[in-house]
């Protein structure tokens, strides 16, 4: 499995499109819905990886909600080295695994209340 993808991109190498797979934690929300199931349960059943090259292993996990698939355009410069653009793509995996997350942890942290009013 691999944390990122780089699919992509412009002809002079400075624009790539990148696809993040980001864990998602295996915790509860405040309803107790665990947030994998929850995001599981917001695929449509037609979904499709925006790799091409997915490994079944990979496909399965986002499918069970245990990763996020999040495409991105990585602006890039000239003249820097592969080693210096995986140190760019390392860091902002780092970065959307804290951010994006927080995000999903957020939006879905009630997803399953019900109540009738007495």
């Amino acid at each position: 499995m691999a944390n990122y993808h780089i699919l992509d991109g412009r002809a002079d190498g400075n624009y790539y499109t990148v696809v993040f797979h980001l864990p998602v934690p295996n915790i509860t929300n405040a309803v107790g819905f665990n947030y994998r199931a929850v995001m599981a349960a917001q695929l449509s059943a037609e979904w499709i990886s925006a790799v091409p090259h997915i490994t079944t292993t990979e496909d399965a996990q986002i499918k069970a909600g245990e990763l996020y698939e999040l495409s991105w355009g990585y602006d890039t410069h000239p003249g820097i080295s592969l080693a210096e653009k995986r140190d760019e793509l390392d860091a902002r995996f780092a970065t959307f695994s804290i951010g994006v997350i927080a995000q999903i942890e957020a939006r879905f942290e009630f997803y399953g209340f019900d109540r009738d009013v007495p």
